[in-house]
Order: C-alpha cells, then sequence, then structure tokens
C-alpha cells in the first residue's frame, strides 16, 4: 500500500465532499482496486469513478473533529427547518415565548463568557 492510498475498512466512517457539501458515509465493501460508499465507487486513494472530467467529488479520512462539526452543522439545519415548518402554526403568545427565551439564552451566553 502507498502512502497516499487510504486506509480504511468495510463499515469505516468516511468523508465525501465535493464543492457543495460534506457528508459523512460508511464504507460498504472495499476491494483490491476500489472502496465503494452505497452506489459510489471511489479508487484507493479517494477518487471518484465514474464521476466525469468536471465532478470533484472525492473521498477522505474522517477526523474526530470534522465529525462533531458535520453532526452539529446537520442538526442546527434540522432543527432550523423544524422551526421554519412549525412557526406558522404557532399563536402570538407562543412566538413571543420563543422569543423572549432566545433572547435571554444569548444574554445570559453573553455574560457568562465575560466573566471568565
Amino acid at each position: 500500500m502507498s502512502d497516499d492510498e487510504l486506509n480504511v475498512k468495510e463499515g469505516d466512517e468516511v468523508l465525501v465532499s465535493n464543492l457543495n457539501q460534506e457528508r459523512i458515509v460508511k464504507v460498504t465493501r472495499v476491494t483490491k482496486t476500489m472502496i465503494i460508499c452505497g452506489t459510489s465507487r471511489f479508487t484507493k486513494f479517494g477518487v471518484l469513478i465514474g464521476g466525469g472530467k468536471w465532478n470533484c467529488t472525492s473521498m477522505s479520512l474522517l477526523t474526530p473533529e470534522k465529525k462533531n462539526e458535520i453532526l452539529e452543522r446537520d442538526e442546527r439545519d434540522r432543527l432550523r427547518r423544524w422551526m421554519t415548518d412549525n412557526i406558522d402554526r404557532m399563536r402570538l403568545e407562543e412566538l413571543r415565548a420563543v422569543k423572549d427565551l432566545l433572547f435571554n439564552m444569548r444574554f445570559n451566553m453573553r455574560n457568562i463568557r465575560s466573566e471568565s
């Protein structure tokens, strides 16, 4: 195995990224020449097979820091979508309570940071 080859095995989580997105995927199979994640096939060096000359999708090893960053981003996006979907159904009193709660949380966090 050369230094540039990705050392992964079936079941490992890896980072698949392109210009628009980064996502965590599981390696479903490893052959002598390919790493397979679901329906996507990559070379042992992390280059997408069959992506066309303008495709820049690649695979890399997933660090714990990057995994946490992606999971937090995904959770933030899910919560934002949930709030957007439900905000129109809320009564005015509920909206005011949410606004007050968020304002107080931010105000308290600022005070905690300034005291440290």
